[in-house]
């Protein structure tokens, strides 16, 4: 059987489509094909649908047919290819790992990519989230609606939310801009919002998984507002800058570590150029771009070829410590800090009414020490009681840090409040070094690390000797 080869695409704003083909057989071949789509200007509405999965192995032991040629891919895709196929219809997909001529060196994979969000998965598309199914898989549709009357359903529904398709970086891009979202797993196939329902009914954090659901809260979020999202045109504008995506995403996984910062850039309202998908860019020179952008241009950062940690030396002023966090059990992608700040914060104007005063936090034993909470956005390190609010020398944006043994952790690198569903930018950096002469800032060595667990530990012990 002759292998199939991709022809390049002949419009400059394009993508290929998939037309999977019909078949009452389960067992018979698959059968497809593959057709160029002028996106246009995005107005209307486009009939396919986003196929979404977790790659998998790289391997790709399984064949299907496109235009009567062979193509390779991997089980995980296979599985979804025959989940979705119709008895009688065909049923047109968008499957980036066909899509995109994967095996291209030039450009086309760069192009698409950036055309993601805007072109390719509009707010009017149907995103298919399949889960592959296994043996363990025991809970039907009508039992997830119903956890919280049922202990017995439980394990099964924890069975499902653990799957690695919550914890990929792509899925981020693909949840946060679809119209309408399913939820495929084996028996389970539900609508996103009665996936959201049901599990806010789990009670994770009541449960003893607290890191477990900070991990899949935000992408919670993303598919519980996919409804509202505008039918027409281009998705809702874009809320977060790529500092705070990062602080609220970083621990997703990615087979390529640059895909941690090129699948949020069409999420984010600031993607500079210099970070613009470009996989030729080495990773520690694309992540130490990041952190000055986050930052600022002339702060000192180290980073490595294989590592997710950059070293960062500044100086800084502390303005303040977390006295306690609180998640937000509706709005999944927020959190409600309560902070005593010192007289630092209050030179800046950080006590002004549109952040939220307390009276019931205790005050730091200093003249001008005030109480507030913050709603800031979700974080995927968790903050906790006794993190310090710093300002780094330079940087627009508050961090929050918390004290290691030989240097501080960054645990929000770019920490923006809101107040009142309003998103006003925190910017302090015109007003801020002006209003703190007189005020002596700290040396500081930081570590802005994305590994979890013993990984962070042993990377913290390395990146510290390192330098």
């Amino acid at each position: 059987m002759p292998k199939y080869e991709y022809s390049p695409l002949k419009l400059p704003n394009s993508t290929r489509m998939l037309c999977l083909m019909p078949d009452q057989d389960k067992t018979a071949a698959i059968r497809c094909k593959l057709f160029e789509y002028p996106l246009g200007d995005g107005s209307g509405s486009h009939l396919y649908e986003a196929l979404s999965y977790v790659w998998g192995s790289e391997k790709k032991p399984r064949s299907i047919y496109i235009d009567g040629k062979e193509l390779h891919v991997t089980k995980s895709l296979y599985a979804a290819l025959v989940h979705l196929r119709n008895h009688y219809f065909d049923r047109i997909l968008w499957v980036d790992a066909i899509c995109i001529n994967q095996e291209d060196n030039t450009q086309e994979k760069e192009n698409q990519i950036k055309s993601m969000t805007k072109n390719i998965l509009p707010s009017q598309s149907e995103a298919l989230e399949f889960l592959r199914a296994t043996a363990e898989d025991g809970i039907s549709s009508r039992e997830y609606v119903e956890i919280g009357s049922d202990d017995s359903n439980y394990n099964p529904c924890m069975a499902l939310i653990q799957r690695p398709w919550f914890e990929r970086i792509w899925v981020l891009q693909e949840a946060g801009v679809a119209g309408d979202i399913r939820i495929m797993c084996g028996p389970v196939d539900i609508d996103g919002s009665v996936f959201c329902s049901g599990l806010n009914r789990l009670k994770l954090s009541n449960k003893g998984y607290p890191d477990f659901e900070n991990r899949i809260r935000s992408v919670a979020y993303l598919i519980k507002r996919a409804p509202f999202q505008p039918k027409y045109g281009h998705a809702s504008s874009n809320r977060h800058s790529i500092g705070e995506l990062m602080d609220m995403y970083h621990a997703h996984k990615a087979t390529k570590l640059h895909d941690k910062i090129y699948a949020l850039l069409n999420m984010s309202f600031d993607s500079p150029d210099e970070l613009l998908p470009d996989y030729e860019l080495p990773w520690d020179v694309l992540f130490r771009r990041l952190v000055k952008h986050i930052l600022f241009q002339e702060v000192e950062v180290g980073t490595w070829q294989d590592r997710e940690v950059a070293v960062i030396k500044s100086k800084g002023y502390c303005l303040g410590r977390v006295e306690g966090v609180e998640y937000d059990d509706v709005q999944h992608d927020i959190q409600h800090v309560d902070i005593v700040c010192n007289q630092a914060a209050g030179i800046l104007g950080l006590k002004t009414p549109k952040y939220k005063a307390t009276s019931d936090i205790p005050y730091w034993n200093q003249a001008g020490a005030f109480a507030t909470k913050w709603t800031l956005q979700a974080s995927a390190k968790p903050i906790q009681k006794g993190d310090i609010l710093c300002l780094l020398h330079g940087a627009s944006k508050p961090c929050i840090i918390r004290a290691g043994e030989n240097c501080f952790d960054i645990i929000m690198i770019a920490v923006s409040p809101q107040y009142d569903d309003s998103r006003e930018t925190l910017d302090l950096r015109d007003q801020a070094y002006s209003a703190l002469i007189g005020v002596p800032p700290r040396n500081l060595l930081l570590l802005w690390n994305w590994q979890t667990g013993g990984e962070q530990r042993k990377a913290n012990e390395s990146a510290t000797k390192d330098r």
